[in-house]
């Protein structure tokens, strides 16, 4: 059995926090971890299998033995729930160096479009459910 993917997030910010909880509403949102930063940090066993030293500025999205960052991320949970979400897979057509660009653009100003003091994501379903993929998502 494999774990579930993780989405980790920055839970100081509204926005990053907002689309963590509508992902989580959905259907296929119930399958995802949801972890703060915070949290994360003290996955020590985690980070060292991933090769994460520091954590970067960016939502990570954690799937098997790899991870995606940035844009990647957010396409990739988005394709995991499934229905409309998995729309967003289009955003795959721009090139990843614009797409990323936009991505960081956004997130150095994601405290001025709303913030939050702690985490505001309450309790989700944290069961282990089974996965069939066992390919491991890889960093490019």
């Amino acid at each position: 059995m494999m774990d579930r993917p993780k989405l980790i997030f920055d839970n100081h910010c509204g926005m990053c926090t907002a689309f963590c909880k509508w992902l989580s509403r959905s259907k296929g949102g119930q399958s995802i971890q949801y972890l703060s930063q915070q949290q994360f940090g003290q996955e020590n066993e985690l980070k060292t299998k991933l090769g994460i030293v520091e954590l970067p500025d960016s939502i990570i999205w954690v799937k098997g033995n790899g991870y995606l960052l940035y844009a990647d991320a957010i396409i990739a949970a988005c394709e995991e729930v499934g229905g409309l979400w998995k729309t967003a897979i289009l955003l795959r057509l721009i090139p990843r160096f614009l797409r990323n660009a936009i991505y960081r653009l956004i997130a150095a100003r994601r405290h001025w479009m709303g913030s939050t003091n702690s985490c505001t994501m309450g309790n989700f379903n944290t069961e282990k459910i089974k996965h069939n993929d066992s390919s491991p998502i890889q960093e490019k």
